[in-house]
C-alpha cells in the first residue's frame, strides 16, 4: 500500500480481515482472477505470518467485488468502531451496503489527507500545499457523497 512501516500485530490483522473479504467476495480462484494474481500470492496476503499486503488498488477492487464489508470493519476498528450490517427489507439493505463501502472510501481517502498534510507541514511548497488540498478535496466529496445518500434515503422515509 505504501512505503510506510507497519507494526507485525497490523498485519496479522489485515491479512484476516482479506482472507475474510476474500472469501466474501466468492473465494481464492475468482479473486485471484479478477485482480490478477497468481492464488499463492494472494494466498500469502491472507496468512498472518506473512507480511505480503495487496496493493491499494487491489484492496479496493476487493472491496467493491463483495469484500468491502469485512475491509470496512478492518478501517472503523481503528477508530474504535464496529460496522455490522442492518437489513431493514431490501432497499435498506442496499443503502446499507452502499454505506459500508463508504467506510473504506472515506478511510482511503483520510489516510491520503492525512499524508499530504504531513508532507506540507514538512516541506512547505506551493506543490505540497496544493497536494493536500487535491486530497482534503477529495475526501470532502466522499463525505458528500455520503451526506447525499443519508438526505435521499430521508426523504424517501426509510
Amino acid at each position: 500500500m505504501t512505503d510506510i512501516a507497519l507494526p507485525n500485530s497490523t498485519f496479522k490483522i489485515l491479512s484476516g480481515y482479506v482472507a475474510n473479504a476474500v472469501e466474501s467476495a466468492g473465494g481464492r480462484a475468482k479473486v485471484a482472477a479478477l485482480l490478477g494474481l497468481d492464488e499463492s500470492t494472494l494466498s500469502k496476503a491472507c496468512r498472518e505470518n506473512y507480511t505480503e499486503m495487496l496493493s491499494r488498488n487491489r484492496l479496493l477492487l476487493l472491496g467493491v467485488s463483495g469484500g468491502g464489508a469485512d475491509l470496512a470493519r478492518f478501517f472503523a476498528s481503528y477508530s474504535h468502531v464496529e460496522v455490522v450490517p442492518f437489513d431493514d427489507g431490501p432497499s435498506a439493505g442496499a443503502v446499507s451496503n452502499h454505506l459500508i463501502s463508504a467506510i473504506g472510501k472515506i478511510a482511503k481517502e483520510h489516510s491520503e489527507a492525512i499524508h499530504a498534510l504531513v508532507g506540507a507541514a514538512e516541506r512547505g511548497t506551493p506543490s505540497a500545499y496544493r497536494e493536500a488540498m487535491k486530497e482534503i478535496s477529495e475526501l470532502n466529496r466522499e463525505l458528500d457523497q455520503v451526506v447525499r445518500t443519508l438526505a435521499s434515503t430521508m426523504a424517501q422515509g426509510s
